[in-house]
Parts: C-alpha cells; sequence; structure tokens
C-alpha cells in the first residue's frame, strides 16, 4: 500500500482526487501531458505499481486501443472514453471458459495493455474471498501464461507459468481452488496465500489484511468497509516482512573479477560501472564464518529488489530478481545511443573490455540475470520509450537457450513507428518451439500472410501438424523443431515481423558467453564442463536449509 503520492511527477502536478485514484485504484484515470526529454511535452497514462511501490507511464502512442474486448464490440463513445482513461463498464465478455461476464475495463499504464476487472455485485466477506475463482484471477488480473500443453482451462488441474517459458509454475486445483508451486513446497494455498506472498506481508496482521483485502477490492470493483478489515485482521503486534535490505558495501574487494574472470581494472573503474557493483558480505550462522562477495543489485526505478552474488563456485540471487533488472550507468543529460542487453552483468563487463563504446556512458547496459519473468519486456521498452537509442543489442549467450531468450525479448518488443495489431507469443518445450499469433476478429486474411511467412522463413512445410487453428479464427499456434537452425531462423523473421530489423543487432559471441571469450583473447583457458556423472550428482543433491543455500565461498576473510 502507498503511504505517499508525490506533488508531481514528470512535470504533471497531481491533485488530492488524483492521489486517491493512485493510491486506491492504481491509475490515474486520464490522459495527462508529462515532460521527457528530450521529447518534450508527451501524452501519457500514469499508474502506481504496488510491487515496486513507484510511478510508472506508458505513451498513448504506445496503447494501439483495441475495436473488441473479450467478444465485445466497442462503440465510438466507449472507445473514446477508454482512449482518455477512463474506466468502462462492459456485459457479455467471453472468458476462456466460454462463459460470459460483466467486467470494468481500463488503459493500465503498469501493464502496457488493458486491464480487465471481473465485477462483483457481493459485499465482501471470507466468503466472497473463497468463492473468487482462482483461475479466472491468474487470467484476467495477473496475466499468468496458461500452459496449454499441460491441460485446458476446463481441467481439473490447470498449469499456469509466470512469463512465458520462464519454467515457473503455478497449478490450479479446480475442485479446491487452490494452488501450489510443483518447485517450492512453501508456495501453496489458496488467493490469501498468494496475494501475501506477492505482496510479502503477513496476513496475521491489520496492516498486512488491509493490503491483501486492497488488491482483491480493486480486482473485485469495491470498496472495503474499514470493521471488515479490523475484524479479520488482528489487532496485536506483530512483526511484518518488509521490503528487502541489502547492506551493500563499496566495490573495493575486486579480486574475484579480476583474477577468476580475466577482468581489467580499467574496465571495473569505467563510468559505466561505477556504483552498479558492490561488495555483499556474508556470515555463516553455523560456522562463523565471514565471506565478502560481489553483487550486482536488480533495481528499477532507483529500488533495489534483488543482489545477483557471485564468487568461485558461487552464482545466487537473494531478493526478488522479477521485479528489476541490471543496469549500468547513464548521462542524464546525454542519453546512451546504444542499449546492449545480455543474461549477465559479468557479460556486459566483459563486452565493455572487448568493445569499448567510443565514448564513456554512450552505451546502456543491461543484464536480466537469466531471468525472463512477466515484467521484463515492459522494463526494457519503457527504457528503450525513454531514452530512444539509435542501436539496440542483443548479446545473450551463443547457445539455444540465450536464443530463446533473444526470442522472447523480441516476440514483445514493438517499433512504435510500425502499425502492426498482431500479437506474437514464443513459447520453447523440450522438442518444439511453438509461435502464436493473435489478431484482431477482422484480421484473418492478415494473419494467413503471417503465418505463410513464417512457413517460408523458417523453411517448413505448409503441414497440418506445424499449425493449428485454434477455436477463434483469428488465431493461430504454428510449432517447429527446437533446434539451433530453426530458432536462428525465427529470430530474423520475427525483427522482420515487428519492424525491428533497422535498430535491433544480435551479435553473438564466439565462444558460449562474452566473459570466456574475453578468457581466450587473453590466452586463459575456459575449466572444463562437469562430466554427465558429476552433473547427475548434483542434480541429486537434497535441498538445504535457508541459511545453508547462500554459504558463499571466501575470497577475503575477516
Amino acid at each position: 500500500m502507498i503511504h505517499t503520492i508525490p506533488d508531481t511527477f514528470m512535470g504533471y502536478t497531481f491533485s488530492e482526487e488524483d492521489k486517491r485514484n493512485l493510491s486506491h485504484v492504481g491509475e490515474l484515470g486520464k490522459l495527462v501531458t508529462l515532460h521527457e526529454p528530450p521529447e518534450g511535452p508527451i501524452q501519457a497514462y500514469v499508474a502506481f505499481e504496488p510491487e515496486r511501490q513507484a510511478l510508472v507511464f506508458m505513451r498513448q502512442q504506445d496503447f494501439r486501443l483495441p475495436k473488441q474486448v473479450k467478444g465485445v464490440s466497442l462503440t465510438p463513445q466507449q472507445q473514446q472514453e477508454l482512449a482518455s482513461g477512463k474506466r468502462i463498464e462492459l456485459a457479455g465478455l467471453l472468458s476462456p471458459t466460454g462463459k460470459t461476464y460483466s467486467a470494468s475495463v481500463q488503459i493500465s499504464a503498469a501493464r502496457r495493455s488493458l486491464s480487465i476487472k471481473p465485477a462483483q455485485q457481493r459485499p465482501l466477506s471470507s466468503l466472497d474471498y473463497k468463492q473468487i475463482d482462482l483461475i479466472e484471477f491468474f487470467l484476467h488480473h495477473e496475466g499468468l501464461f496458461h500452459r496449454r500443453d499441460k491441460g485446458s482451462l476446463t481441467a481439473q488441474f490447470v498449469v499456469f507459468e509466470r512469463g512465458k517459458g520462464s519454467g515457473d509454475m503455478l497449478i490450479v486445483s479446480r475442485a479446491k481452488n487452490r494452488y501450489f508451486n510443483p518447485n517450492d513446497d512453501h508456495e501453496r494455498g489458496t488467493l490469501l496465500d498468494y496475494l501475501a506472498g506477492k505482496l510479502q506481508v503477513n496476513l496475521q496482521s491489520k496492516e498486512g489484511w488491509r493490503q491483501v483485502a486492497e488488491v482483491v477490492q480493486r480486482y473485485l470493483g469495491n470498496e472495503l468497509p474499514n470493521h471488515a478489515i479490523a475484524e479479520h485482521g488482528k489487532t496485536k503486534s506483530v512483526d511484518e516482512p518488509r521490503k528487502p535490505t541489502f547492506s551493500l558495501l563499496p566495490f573495493t574487494e575486486r579480486d574475484y573479477l579480476i583474477q577468476s574472470r580475466h577482468l581489467s581494472e580499467r574496465t571495473l573503474e569505467a563510468p559505466e560501472f561505477i556504483g552498479a557493483i558492490h561488495n555483499w558480505y556474508y556470515r555463516h550462522e553455523k560456522s562463523g564464518n565471514e565471506y565478502i562477495n560481489t553483487a550486482f543489485p536488480v533495481t528499477w526505478q532507483g529500488e533495489v529488489h534483488a543482489l545477483i552474488i557471485r564468487n568461485d563456485d558461487i552464482n545466487i540471487s537473494i531478493g526478488n530478481k522479477r521485479l528489476g533488472i541490471w543496469q549500468s550507468q547513464v548521462d542524464k543529460v546525454m542519453h546512451p545511443k546504444e542499449i546492449f542487453i545480455t543474461e549477465n552483468p559479468i557479460d556486459a563487463l566483459a563486452y565493455h573490455e572487448l568493445h569499448p563504446p567510443a565514448q564513456p556512458l554512450e552505451r546502456l547496459y543491461l543484464a536480466t540475470g537469466g531471468t525472463f519473468s512477466e515484467h521484463t519486456p515492459g522494463y526494457i521498452q519503457q527504457l528503450i520509450d525513454t531514452y530512444q537509442p539509435e542501436r539496440i543489442v542483443l548479446g545473450n549467450d551463443n547457445d539455444q537457450p540465450g536464443i530463446k531468450l533473444n526470442l522472447r525479448l523480441l516476440s514483445a518488443l514493438k517499433n512504435s513507428e510500425q502499425e502492426n495489431s498482431l500479437q506474437l507469443r514464443f513459447t520453447a518445450f523440450k522438442d518444439q518451439c511453438r509461435v502464436e499469433l493473435t489478431g484482431l476478429p477482422g484480421q484473418v486474411e492478415k494473419l494467413q500472410e503471417t503465418e505463410n511467412f513464417l512457413y517460408k522463413a523458417l523453411k517448413l512445410p505448409p503441414e497440418p501438424a506445424n499449425s493449428a487453428v485454434t477455436k477463434e479464427p483469428w488465431q493461430r499456434t504454428l510449432t517447429f523443431p527446437n533446434r539451433r537452425e530453426y530458432l536462428v531462423r525465427a529470430e530474423k523473421a520475427i525483427l522482420q515481423l515487428n519492424g525491428l530489423s533497422q535498430q535491433v543487432h544480435i551479435i553473438r559471441p564466439m565462444e558460449k558467453d562474452w566473459n570466456d571469450q574475453l578468457g581466450i583473447k587473453k590466452g586463459i583457458p575456459i575449466p572444463a564442463k562437469p562430466n554427465q556423472e558429476q552433473s547427475e550428482a548434483k542434480r541429486k543433491v537434497p535441498a538445504l536449509p535457508k541459511e545453508d543455500v547462500i554459504q558463499l565461498q571466501p575470497r577475503i576473510r575477516i
């Protein structure tokens, strides 16, 4: 829950009503003029993101207003109201399960898409929470990706993924209306448990209950009576989980990056990386050993959400990497001419040493930490919109996972100057990959043209086994083998389809990653990979208690 909305944001002054809308609804609810150097005034939508406790914006030109929402055609008046940022009420919307429902619809700057909140007329009670369909909630409110290869939306167990292709799954039991994470025994329960975990609050406290209740109320479109909070939330004092805080040290211990990662002092002292690399102190409670390691902060809009921790034989993260991205420094006056995107901050450092920019701070480095969450494309797109670079470089690893990261990002990025209302979604599985095409009901011909283009670009025979028409004729699914040659062809095809060929460039290292390539250049052999027997043994190691999971190898003994 936000406690204070600033008086101004990018040159726009908020009224008291504006602040109430942002604090309670999450969206400003109107189109306003913001001042974004060097462009000057822009028309934009503004929202508040509770997860990051930050204001965000979306330019009006970056959103294409649909003519239909879930099968319901919009009148000119409804389109005008939506475009102005207002919330409209629609009835007869068609859910993926075939049911019709009513909902409030509004342009969401936070989600960079339409926000669709099904209506509920009953007053809030514990029973109402239990009656909220968790499957519908995950689909409409959370925007989780439905794994259709694991079963339909009408199955007894429905499988979702946090970010397509991420492997971070949640499974909902239709009969029990409960969820669980197959990879984490601690993440399971009801809708309330899910929201408490997402917001990092304690449901047994009054404040924790209030924050969870506010999310549900926004979903239901109701106001929350104060007495309902007081009755459910316990009034006794409880220590509540806070947003994570990280005690970062100045970057003085550099042996790991210099000796083990072959980076030079000159690179580490480059203005791009001053303040983007830190040391992190860790004391192991059982042994009493103390360690100093290298830490790369995962941030968004000035807040640290996680740390990528590296040292010899250590590659872990603490916090929630899904809520941000590692970024190098930028010149606040002269925007970068290039944005370089890779998986690992160390590869960004290595690329800088191999290919230094002509002038300091001309290049912005971004690293996803190998995590592609539902937030990642929006973060990168917003940085691209803000800085308007001349060139964007995808420098992920030279292996199939690296190419798949490129494809996920290319499917989500858009060229604001090209009108392309077709939506692309890339998903990778063990033996095959999938491209899903979605258009508007009147775009069946354009959809067929795009599908034919992909067949030709991927060198696939147009056979039924490679393509499927869903229930709606404006949706298609095309599959192809999960092999490198097809992935590379798909990169080129999606670059062209989304109008990114002139601005986005894919550069792969000769070795697996840029740090390996730097080592080879300096005459340092690449360490041998573990054999199959070692890999199998590693996979069979049982889960350790939390304090043992973060055992870090010492570089300096204090």
